[in-house]
């Protein structure tokens, strides 16, 4: 009560001063405007006399804030000062120019739509044409600013006339009510009970406000926090709710609240889903989005929702993983399949006894060749495995010269019995890597280089430091590559050359374990070949990893 009574006297002067002040800026607007209409006269007149002596003055005249016309009596604009006349409307109409044209001079003051402001326009007929000069009027705003310290003491002056008063008055009045209230003294037996009552309710709706602020805080910080997108329609179709991850993924045009699904998403599977969840029906499905796999799930309208949930999980991991698995086992199993055919059939023989004697040793020698590729499969099969485990690796800072120098002792016999010679271009190179990854991956390179080179062909084998990378790079002059083949050589059980696969022994999986490894550190392998020429292979590695 103490507060409506000090707003009502606080009301009072601001009338007072509204009062005042609207018609003291008024008075002063008036006087403003009739100081501009008569200074546009004047000057207007001077322009008309100086054009009549020389007719190209108004194109010398540089007049600031000030529009100049020049018209023909038929209202057409022959020159304006600011703009190209040939844009104009014709001018023939406006009453200042009408009465320009019946008595000599006119005037007029109108809202013009060339510059978005009132003007005051004032013409003036000469001989043969009529000039116009306009100049736009300052609003009754810049008027109030003359007077704006004086009103600011007024309203100082009734303010503290008011708190003044107000005090006084709502003191005897408020008082005896307050008392009444925190001290349950029945000063007012009548009101008293309200406003017990009013006490009691403030009371419990803080308690309930706090109670549901604390509510909303927690489903927002879930909803923010959550990787799942979700969106709430009502039975409109409009934008009730979503979260953060749902506008990462639908990325809608608009995503505020009331916004129309279309705005969301134009995904035919999610709208017609939505509609039937309006139909009380629980949906499920797949939706690829951005060449990303979601799972959908519809959940039915209810009241505690207060419409569709349209719930999104990212499955592109899961279902990379299952297609990825779905063609190991696939290549596995058919890899498996011709070394175990292989020895199984010729175990048989032995087994059945009829075959001769010195074909014994020759069907031993096929048996261990195909167990020993069996062997080597099965390790490649495991290295690959680990390398997609994605686990972390541990590294050591090493000489990769010094690995590349045990590696080609390693291959010594291999490049011995083909009778290859081998370049060996090392500098001295230090890196952070695993080194029995990177002991693997040079084996395969170098292994490769020896069983697709020629007889009696060359290897360079090649250790630099390259920027912030070391370089590994191994090159033959063999058999060579088809162009349109490289994109394809790193995939798992691939093999180049299928007329010369049954004389080479090959797994598949070198370059593939190659390639795993130069991304387990954040590298990059690069091919050129060229048939009948040979290939080169080159690892970047960085050298802090």
């Amino acid at each position: 009560m103490r507060k409506k009574i000090f707003n009502s006297m606080v009301l009072i002067s601001v009338y007072c001063l509204l009062f005042t002040a609207f018609f003291s800026g008024l008075a002063f607007y008036r006087i403003y405007r009739q100081n501009v209409e008569k200074n546009l006269q004047t000057t207007t007149r001077l322009i008309v006399s100086q054009y009549e002596t020389d007719k190209e003055s108004l194109e010398k005249l540089k007049v600031k804030g000030l529009r100049i016309n020049l018209i023909d009596k038929d209202g057409k604009v022959l020159y304006d000062n600011e703009k190209d006349s040939s844009t104009f409307e014709n001018h023939k109409e406006r009453p200042e120019i009408k009465d320009a044209l019946e008595k000599g001079e006119g005037s007029s003051i109108r809202y013009s739509k060339t510059l978005n402001r009132d003007t005051i326009y004032h013409a003036i007929r000469t001989d043969d044409s009529i000039i116009r000069v306009a100049q736009e009027v300052n609003s009754v705003f810049s008027i109030f600013k003359v007077i704006f310290p004086v009103e600011i003491l007024i309203v100082i002056v009734l303010f503290l006339l008011s708190l003044f008063i107000s005090k006084r008055i709502t003191e005897s009045i408020t008082t005896p009510i307050k008392l009444g209230v925190y001290k349950h003294q029945n000063l007012y037996p009548e009101l008293d009970p309200y406003l017990r009552e009013i006490d009691e309710k403030n009371l419990e709706l803080e308690k309930l406000y706090s109670k549901e602020k604390s509510q909303n805080d927690t489903v927002e910080a879930i909803l923010s926090k959550m990787k799942e997108g979700l969106v709430i329609f009502d039975r409109s179709l409009r934008l009730v709710l979503i979260n953060d991850s749902a506008i990462n993924i639908l990325k809608p045009i608009n995503s505020k609240k009331g916004s129309h699904i279309l705005e969301l998403t134009n995904e035919t599977k999610i709208l017609d889903a939505v509609k039937e969840g309006f139909e009380g029906k629980y949906i499920k499905g797949e939706i690829e989005i951005d060449n990303k796999i979601y799972e959908y799930f519809i959940s039915p309208e209810s009241e505690s929702l207060g419409g569709v949930a349209l719930l999104l999980t990212d499955k592109t991991y899961e279902t990379s993983l299952k297609q990825k698995r779905e063609e190991f086992t696939s290549n596995v199993t058919h890899e498996l399949k011709t070394p175990l055919t292989i020895i199984s059939g010729f175990a048989e023989l032995l087994k059945s006894g009829n075959v001769e004697e010195e074909k014994v040793k020759e069907f031993g020698t096929i048996i261990h060749k195909q167990s020993t590729n069996l062997q080597s499969l099965i390790d490649d099969i495991l290295k690959i495995s680990k390398l997609e485990a994605d686990e972390p690796i541990i590294i050591e800072e090493i000489n990769i010269d010094e690995l590349a120098d045990e590696v080609c002792g390693d291959l010594s016999i291999e490049i011995k019995n083909k009778n290859i010679n081998l370049v060996k271009d090392f500098d001295r190179v230090k890196a952070k890597v695993n080194r029995e990854m990177i002991k693997e991956a040079m084996q395969n390179l170098l292994t490769n280089a020896i069983k697709y080179n020629k007889e009696g062909g060359e290897i360079i084998f090649k250790i630099a430091k390259e920027g912030k990378n070391v370089l590994i790079q191994i090159s033959d002059n063999g058999i060579g590559i088809e162009e349109e083949l490289l994109d394809r050589i790193f995939e798992r059980f691939y093999v180049v050359d299928h007329s010369r696969s049954k004389k080479i022994s090959s797994t598949g999986l070198g370059l593939s374990i190659v390639k795993h490894v130069v991304e387990a550190h954040d590298g990059r392998v690069e091919v050129t070949s060229e048939v009948g020429k040979g290939s080169t292979f080159t690892i970047y590695i960085p050298i802090n990893n």
